[in-house]
């Protein structure tokens, strides 16, 4: 008998979790169709929302998530700026005369836009053919999975500043 209700209990508390992950999930659903349409309706995010998404590895959400964490474009005078602003820019260690430390990103910036940008450069790893070669040059330098993902997020945020700032669509020449 205490088989019986241990199964019984079980099913319902697994039950309950399948509804409760279920209702989430149209949530979000519901909310990321609340940014689209919210984009939507500025003519001026509208357009860069549709030109970051021609970049290959950036959907919808990602492109909403970069217009809301990337500040006004023509504040920044270069793409260095806008690296630098993610955090994305090189620190190098130096310790005294002798010690050389490793260089590691700087990461004063927003760390929003640096998780925004993780997949997305993982995915134009394996779309863009840009981002292959660069990617195949710096494992044959013998660079670590992560210091290759990191480039390439800084690589996706140059693509992203010019095109944000002359307002155009993706091309290979960008990248």
């Amino acid at each position: 008998m205490k088989n019986q209700s241990s199964i019984l209990l079980t099913q319902v508390v697994s039950s309950t979790w399948q509804d409760l992950a279920s209702s989430i999930r149209l949530k979000i659903e519901a909310l990321q169709n609340h940014l689209v349409k919210l984009a939507l309706s500025d003519e001026n995010i509208k357009k860069d929302y549709e030109n970051l998404q021609t970049i290959p590895g950036i959907a919808s959400i990602s492109a909403i998530a970069i217009i809301a964490e990337v500040p006004d474009i023509d504040i920044l005078p270069n793409a260095r700026a806008l690296a630098a602003y993610a955090g994305l820019n090189p620190k190098h260690t130096l310790s005294g005369s002798s010690v050389k430390g490793k260089s590691r990103i700087s990461k004063i910036g927003s760390g929003n836009l640096r998780k925004i940008l993780y997949f997305p450069a993982i995915v134009s790893s394996s779309v863009n053919r840009n981002f292959q070669e660069f990617k195949q040059r710096m494992r044959a330098k013998g660079k670590h999975n992560m210091v290759i993902i990191v480039a390439l997020m800084r690589k996706l945020l140059h693509i992203i500043f010019a095109i944000l700032k002359n307002k155009s669509i993706f091309s290979y020449e960008l990248a």
